[in-house]
């Protein structure tokens, strides 16, 4: 008799396209049931890159693409039961931990690598979050931006709270045309599947604040909020298996005139000349910040710059470097930039024609910034990809996305 596990892998394989991603997740198993066991990380950014490729036949249809794939990979394996029991027992895989990468917290700021099939869950939750949020606002102009560890590292290193551990983050930045339409767009996501009430409460009172209080150019600000996903509710994919589904989604509102603002789309060149030396942005944020304003250049050197905070209504303001540009001439994105960085991920528009080009004219001056430090420096490792902050946690694909500058030699 076929079972379940079984009939729903078949299906899956009849629809889409599994045997790269199947293979790969077949190669990275092999690795850590040889003895000695290890996984080296260009396998497993192997099977992220296929997973990432395969979800695009997934749109919208994340929960769908976390069923397969348990069944595609369970079936694979040989693994019988009922689909909510196999669940638990891909998720935690304990033969990944005797790769020290995979190995449970021993701290709390200890940041572990997901199991693979982990990491294909907590990325299709949040991807399947975002498309909420974007039906949420369905009917208003709003562009979404993805960037943190869902862009940087998904289906590689995104997790879960399994072992205690802090759930990662959904980081987007919303465009919108003016902060006019700030209050329409806090109001709808009250709306929004899984999000607890409070958090959603606290963003549109605090918007309501801000539209009230606001005394500065709008172009120079981002309105930033957190909302508690799957806090107060269960998430029906998580349903029976005893895992918890907390985390939140970080949300980055920026006005179109703000975006131009923070990517220097009105200038030739990021450069002391043309864009000036460093420009300043307001975040304006529920928590205050204890830390500085951290930032890193093209060889991967590290500054901390003090930063300005404001008690604010309902919050602080929050000053920070959209880009700073040193003393010996290097350029160091802020961290805002770097919500853009390196992926460029524009899920949906519906403001118009002018936010992808922002998009693509800031990235080819990203690349003619490191050409001309290049110049300036060429016995050095200068990459796109060294610049960001969270560059260690990368998944190996996306480093050499980042630094594939051009098909052409130059």
């Amino acid at each position: 008799m076929t079972s379940t596990i079984e009939r729903i892998a078949n299906t899956a394989k009849e629809r889409v396209d599994w045997d790269l991603a199947l293979n790969a997740y077949l190669q990275c198993a092999d690795f850590i049931r040889d003895e000695g066991a290890y996984l080296p990380d260009i396998a497993a950014s192997f099977l992220a890159e296929a997973m990432l490729r395969l979800s695009s036949n997934y749109d919208c249809q994340e929960e769908q693409l976390i069923s397969d794939t348990l069944a595609v990979w369970a079936a694979a394996e040989g693994r019988t039961g009922r689909p909510s029991e196999v669940f638990p027992e891909l998720y935690h895989d304990e033969r990944f931990q005797a790769v020290p990468a995979y190995a449970k917290p021993r701290k709390t700021d200890w940041r572990r690598r997901p199991t693979p099939f982990e990491s294909v869950v907590e990325t299709a939750r949040r991807l399947r979050d975002l498309e909420e949020i974007r039906k949420c606002l369905n009917g208003q102009q709003t562009a979404g931006i993805l960037g943190g560890s869902v862009s940087y590292g998904g289906f590689f290193n995104v997790t879960g709270a399994a072992h205690d551990a802090r759930a990662s983050d959904s980081d987007t930045l919303l465009v919108i045309p003016g902060f006019d339409d700030l209050a329409p767009l806090s109001n709808a996501l009250g709306q929004l599947k899984g999000s607890q009430g409070a958090s959603v409460s606290q963003f549109s009172d605090r918007a309501k604040s801000f539209l009230r209080s606001r005394d500065y150019p709008d172009e120079h600000v981002i309105f930033s909020g957190k909302i508690d996903m799957w806090a107060d509710v269960d998430d029906p994919v998580l349903k029976e298996t005893g895992i918890p589904g907390a985390y939140q989604s970080s949300l980055h509102v920026i006005t179109l005139p703000g975006l131009g603002y923070l990517l220097a789309s009105d200038e030739r060149s990021l450069s002391w000349d043309s864009s000036g030396p460093s420009r300043l942005i307001r975040d304006y944020r529920e928590e205050q910040p204890t830390r500085k304003d951290h930032q890193r250049n093209f060889s991967g050197k590290n500054i901390r710059i003090p930063i300005s905070v404001q008690i604010a209504p309902g919050g602080y303001m929050r000053q920070s470097h959209a880009y700073f540009i040193d003393d010996l001439d290097r350029y160091y994105p802020g961290m805002f930039q770097n919500l853009v960085l390196p992926h460029f991920q524009l899920r949906w528009n519906a403001v118009g024609d002018s936010v992808r080009r922002k998009l693509e004219s800031f990235h080819w001056k990203i690349v003619e910034r490191i050409r001309y430090e290049r110049r300036l420096r060429p016995y050095e490792l200068l990459l796109a990809s060294l610049s960001h902050t969270r560059s260690q946690m990368f998944a190996p694909h996306i480093t050499w996305m980042a630094d594939r500058e051009s098909i052409f030699p130059v």
